[in-house]
């Protein structure tokens, strides 16, 4: 984005030529004109790059728009409705099977959603816990609410319990010990997010 380059040219040139004073002021002003005139614009465009995993262009946003006051609130409530609109739109693609739903189907779908936006969010934002936050409110309405609970709001924990119980009781011989404990953090993971123990349902 252009603004960082002038943004650094700009204080490339305090240094060079004027009384470190102005540096502040200067600052402020170019904050003003190059980011926050043109807050909307960028914006905008956060979506685009959203959808297009555009990881580089994201975090550069992020940088210019932390500059500002309130520059990224309404990034935040983007991200959030986007991931929420993605988790429920990876569930729907595996509620076809209704009645004969795999617990693993279920669960790689919440997972692989949450593993991908919380890797977006430690490369694009820095592990910011604002956007932390985002996702996990994200993750909870995907996880409480979507096409698979519709009838029944105790599905999520159910189908949790079922392939975490599964996965307990494979042996070495199915499934590596590192990869298993992966799994299994990963749905511990996703279940805080969604305020769920799927634990406490093992029978």
């Amino acid at each position: 984005m252009q603004a960082n380059v002038r943004l650094q040219e700009e204080l490339s040139h305090v240094e060079l030529y004027l009384h470190p004073q102005i540096e502040k002021p200067l600052q402020k002003a170019l904050h003003q004109t190059l980011i926050a005139d043109h807050a909307a614009l960028l914006r905008d465009e956060f979506q685009s790059l959203l959808d297009n995993d555009r990881i580089e262009d994201l975090g550069r946003m992020y940088k210019l728009l932390q500059k500002i006051p309130d520059g990224l609130d309404p990034l935040r409530t983007r991200f959030e409705k986007h991931v929420s609109a993605a988790g429920k739109a990876a569930v729907e693609k595996v509620a076809v099977a209704g009645e004969n739903l795999e617990p693993k189907d279920y669960v790689d779908a919440l997972l692989q959603v949450h593993a991908h936006y919380a890797d977006l969010v430690n490369k694009a934002f820095g592990g910011e816990s604002e956007f932390v936050k985002s996702l996990d409110s994200a993750c909870r309405e995907f996880v409480n609410h979507n096409k698979v609970c519709e009838k029944a709001s105790n599905k999520t924990p159910e189908l949790l319990a079922k392939y975490t119980d599964i996965l307990l009781k494979r042996t070495v011989k199915t499934a590596e010990e590192d990869d298993l404990e992966a799994i299994l953090v990963q749905i511990v993971s996703i279940s805080h997010s969604a305020l769920w123990a799927p634990l406490t349902y093992l029978r």
